[in-house]
């Protein structure tokens, strides 16, 4: 009910939560488990060490996809370019992107250590998406586990509040605002609409998440958190060339824009699920040909449509 301001706040302090209960976790975790040794034994013992591409998953072309994947969502990140336009000066921007790769850098490898390691200590995890809190239980205080979870829950919310006030306030303005209500638009109502679509987005993320892990009958389950992530992360990748021609290219049209966000998203849902070739790579990369095929295609093909406001001149 705060907006973008009481998002920002409490984004800054989950943040800082989170990062120092990471820091946390490790100073129990570390002496515990020994990682130097430990990684031997990892070594020897599994195949989580192979070369890129000798177990055959992590193969030069799907490094390259993750690399790249990554690179453009990071930009693409509807919660993140709005955070952008909110930027009151210079310095502001500059500092929510220097910032940036370091809270990422933090907020990745001390997990995917604590995954690397708990995997190995504690064999037998039926899911792996357990292997944190299981680790944290086996080597830390109750009162350390319970703080640590408390701060992934906080990543958590920092992340779905960001989302929600984004993706709402996206279709209250460029869809209620602009072309449903119009001149007739006000604020109150602005506000509510947008309350009720953050409660809709709410409930159908809700529903997606139980149906995503099979908790739904009838449906299979897609796969673990980090699975969905991947496929969170790839199709936010697809935005970004629609997102740099808003920007940069005068002859990007509205039409085009939209053809290459369904083409693209298409794609992508067709690779991953229906069978279309990805050519070895993650499915997001031959999608994004499409995605930039389209959109060049479909802006050369039509006109510009004039950007729509209600609001009276100044």
């Amino acid at each position: 009910m705060g907006g973008l301001r009481s998002v920002a706040w409490s984004d800054a302090l989950q943040g800082l939560t989170v990062v120092v209960l990471l820091v946390a976790a490790l100073v129990f975790v570390v002496p515990a488990v020994e990682p130097l040794a430990l990684t031997r034994r990892v070594a020897a013992e599994t195949d989580r060490f192979t070369q890129v591409g000798q177990a055959g998953l992590f193969t030069p072309r799907v490094w390259l996809s993750f690399l790249l994947m990554n690179t453009m969502a990071v930009v693409a990140y509807p919660q993140l370019f709005q955070r952008f336009f909110a930027a009151t000066d210079e310095r502001s921007f500059r500092a929510l992107l220097a910032w940036w790769p370091v809270m990422v850098l933090l907020a990745a490898v001390v997990p995917t250590l604590l995954g690397v390691w708990g995997g190995t200590v504690l064999p037998g995890l039926e899911t792996p998406d357990q292997v944190v809190p299981a680790l944290l239980q086996a080597y830390t205080p109750s009162v350390v586990v319970g703080v640590v979870m408390g701060g992934a829950l906080a990543a958590m919310m920092s992340t779905a509040d960001s989302l929600v006030l984004t993706l709402s306030s996206l279709v209250t303005r460029d869809i209620y605002h602009d072309h449903v209500a119009g001149p007739a638009s006000d604020d109150r109502t602005e506000v509510w609409v947008s309350r009720g679509v953050a409660v809709a987005l709410l409930a159908g993320g809700f529903g997606l998440a139980h149906a995503a892990t099979g908790r739904v009958p009838g449906v299979a389950a897609v796969g673990t958190i980090v699975d969905l992530s991947v496929y969170f992360i790839q199709g936010n990748a697809l935005l970004l060339p629609v997102f740099l021609a808003a920007l940069y290219w005068r002859g990007a049209t509205a039409a085009g824009a939209v053809a290459a966000v369904v083409a693209g998203q298409g794609y992508f849902l067709g690779a991953t699920f229906a069978g279309l070739p990805t050519f070895r790579f993650l499915p997001f990369v031959p999608a994004l040909a499409v995605t930039v095929l389209a959109l060049g295609v479909g802006s050369l093909l039509t006109d510009r449509t004039p950007t729509v406001r209600s609001e009276p001149d100044a």
